[in-house]
């Protein structure tokens, strides 16, 4: 078992990697649990939450086998990880005030205090919508998260960002809270499909970016996205690289801000085209490239390269859209100042740098675009 510590403000974190058995052992309480959890994740880890007692799992392969039938084990009436389940909708149709409604409501019906702990148990999405349920109940539940996605062992798990979408902009209502406790265990990956396993590279390839030329090398040099003990070694890092930053700006006044490298564009292409995150920020990312070139003399040659990487784990760099609804999108991020907008560009791979651009020279101007 390996672990980083994240102190915050807001709270400490520990980001634990090794088994999921153990982890739960060692991290969670014995009682009092209530699981957040979509359709996705729930088909392949029901029998965790209902049937099976610590004994059990510690035993068996059942967290990674859908169809392992348990039967009736005699120990499966105790030690219970927990029988309060909470199943929303897979997808980010479901980070909205319907599905917080929805949340808080199981809550007063399972008789939740301030002694529960809320587990969110899925990806980015779960643990995005269980980290602010769990803020906002009682003004504040304990919490912690299984992030079973790539993306979200990477990203969206660390950090304290926790929210929803509203009016079809992406992330506009939040809060940033730690979770106590991430347990992740790169086995959980082994049901994903090659389209997760491509959208969680595109983060990993940002954090590489903007904090770190010697985890870039590594993902360059990285071809079998199935040798899941290499792609290993790339979460640890990579966690670790966005742990740092966190604990040094939780509240994204400086250093933290340069890990939206590419979500500004990102964001607004993903809620116009409706596609993926992490495809979305592979196009962002080429964008925030592009003027970094154009404004702040970066190498043409690191655009050719990354451009390439992406190509080769089949994310997407360019996109046909429409630039009046674009420029809206982009002028209504979070990331907005007053009249400025905070733009990450990259001084060399390793190295970022925060550029504020007048909402003026945005709107007139198409290469923002």
């Amino acid at each position: 078992m390996k672990t980083i510590n994240i102190s915050c403000r807001s709270g400490n974190s520990i980001i634990a990697f090794g088994e999921l058995p153990e982890l739960i052992r060692v991290y969670l309480p014995s009682e009092r649990i209530v699981v957040v959890t979509d359709s996705n994740i729930y088909k392949y880890y029901k029998h965790l939450f209902k049937t099976i007692s610590f004994d059990y799992i510690e035993n068996s392969n059942v967290p990674f086998d859908e169809d392992t039938s348990i039967g009736n084990n005699d120990s499966s009436e105790t030690n219970l990880i927990t029988d309060k389940i909470i199943e929303i909708p897979a997808g980010e149709d479901s980070k909205s005030f319907e599905t917080i409604e929805y949340i808080i409501n199981k809550f007063i019906e399972f008789g939740v205090d301030r002694s529960y702990f809320i587990l969110g148990f899925g990806g980015g999405v779960v643990c995005d919508i269980t980290g602010f349920a769990a803020s906002i109940f009682h003004r504040g539940l304990r919490f912690g998260f299984i992030p079973t996605t790539l993306l979200a062992q990477v990203d969206a798990s660390i950090g304290g960002k926790n929210g929803i979408n509203f009016n079809n902009i992406k992330n506009v209502c939040g809060i940033i809270r730690q979770p106590e406790y991430i347990l992740s265990d790169y086995r959980t990956l082994q049901t994903l499909e090659q389209s997760e396993f491509e959208n969680g590279l595109s983060e990993i390839i940002k954090t590489a970016l903007v904090a770190d030329s010697e985890l870039y090398d590594i993902i360059e040099a990285f071809s079998d996205i199935s040798n899941l003990q290499m792609l290993e070694q790339i979460i640890f890092r990579t966690a670790m690289a966005k742990a740092k930053i966190v604990e040094s700006d939780e509240t994204e006044t400086g250093l933290r801000k340069i890990l939206n490298f590419g979500h500004t564009f990102g964001h607004a292409v993903e809620s116009i085209a409706k596609i993926s995150h992490g495809r979305a920020v592979g196009i962002g990312m080429i964008k925030a490239l592009e003027l970094s070139v154009k404004l702040n003399n970066l190498d043409p040659e690191i655009l050719i390269r990354v451009k390439k990487l992406l190509i080769k784990f089949n994310l997407p760099y360019e996109i046909e859209i429409d630039q009046k609804p674009l420029i809206d999108k982009i002028l209504k991020d979070k990331k907005k100042e007053s009249d400025k907008m905070n733009f990450i560009l990259l001084d060399k791979i390793g190295k970022a740098r925060i550029k504020e651009i007048s909402i003026r020279e945005i709107s007139n101007n198409p290469e923002f675009c």
